[in-house]
């Protein structure tokens, strides 16, 4: 594989590659591509920023209680599980990373930010690392191609994530 360019020069190649985004959108575009300027054009031509916003807006709502676990994995029916499930792994190491170094500037993108640190304020690193290691390998299912109910493996995620406070 090759090395992935600097993140100067990837912001910069992205500038050209995606002119209509702004600095702020070609920074977390690369966020999400884990630094591939390659993958960040992809995921901005599958409409990445807007799934993520209803995703993270679902999350939002599920904690407070306004949303159940069904609905907001009915309304995710378009979004794909592989990035999906990318992101509730990565929240989840966002949360570990907090709860050991209270670190503000390591808890993510802006959009879930106090979600982050509301959870690990919150929930037990047990809890955490329990559902880090369920999402892992319901990912390695999917990437293998395992013939999955969508909308229950969805649910279950959520009712895991929305337990994530309750007592570990």
């Amino acid at each position: 594989a090759c090395p992935l360019p600097s993140d100067a020069m990837s912001i910069a190649w992205l500038a050209d590659a995606l002119p209509d985004c702004d600095e702020q959108e070609r920074v977390d575009l690369l966020t999400l591509a884990a630094g591939s300027p390659l993958v960040a054009v992809k995921l901005h031509a599958q409409g990445v920023h807007e799934q993520r916003a209803l995703v993270v807006e679902g999350v939002k709502k599920l904690l407070k209680g306004q949303q159940s676990p069904t609905q907001l994995a009915e309304g995710w029916k378009d979004i794909p599980l592989l990035l999906l499930f990318d992101w509730f792994c990565d929240w989840s190491s966002l949360i570990l990373r907090y709860q050991l170094t209270q670190d503000e500037e390591g808890l993510g993108l802006t959009d879930m930010r106090k979600v982050v640190q509301y959870l690990a304020q919150k929930s037990s690193q047990r809890n955490v690392l329990a559902i880090q290691d369920w999402v892992l390998l319901q990912r390695q299912k999917v990437m293998s191609k395992a013939n999955l109910n969508r909308v229950l493996l969805l649910e279950a995620l959520l009712v895991q994530w929305a337990g994530l406070t309750g007592q570990g």
